[in-house]
């Protein structure tokens, strides 16, 4: 389904209930009725286009938009030094927190906070695998920690490139040191 359209219907019929609930406790069922299609259909309509024009006036792609972001890089690194330098990309997030850091199973799970950008909690997950005592395969996932979320603007394609930047721009190898 059409994402500005999941958008219209989420928006319409919660603020719809909302507002045809508190008209029902104040005016009677008739009245709350008329006032929650009402409101659902105007409210879901302005913010359904406020979000369309945002996201063009911002330039963003449709996979940009996309809340479940995932990137597959592959690093000239043996499993520790990748594992470390997974670690050490978190650095890039002044709020972050550290669910599970797990070596032998090669997963990290982090959750940072972007207000800028977002006003929610991303969860970023990290895969890394093993492929030679010199190559190892990272799997980079970024999504909302609410997984109702519709739109990101944005946050979680932005965060999963700046890593993938990070971990390309410090993929240096000890024994080339």
């Amino acid at each position: 389904m059409n994402k500005y359209l999941k958008v219209f219907l989420a928006l319409g019929i919660s603020s719809g209930v909302g507002a045809g609930l508190l008209t029902y406790l104040l005016l009677g069922i008739d009245a709350g009725i008329f006032m929650g299609l009402r409101f659902g259909v105007l409210y879901s309509l302005i913010m359904t286009i406020y979000f369309f024009f945002l996201i063009k006036r911002k330039g963003l792609s449709d996979e940009e938009t996309q809340v479940h972001q995932i990137c597959e890089i592959e690093l000239s690194l043996p499993y520790d030094e990748a594992f470390r330098l997974c670690l050490k990309s978190l650095d890039l997030f002044k709020k972050h927190k550290i669910k599970e850091n797990n070596f032998s199973q090669g997963k990290i799970v982090v959750e940072i906070r972007i207000t800028s950008t977002f006003f929610g909690i991303i969860v970023i997950s990290f895969y890394i695998a093993r492929i030679s005592s010199s190559k190892t395969h990272i799997k980079i996932s970024s999504k909302p920690k609410i997984p109702t979320a519709l739109i990101d603007l944005g946050a979680n394609y932005n965060t999963v490139k700046k890593i993938e930047q990070f971990l390309k721009e410090n993929e240096v190898c000890s024994e080339d040191l």
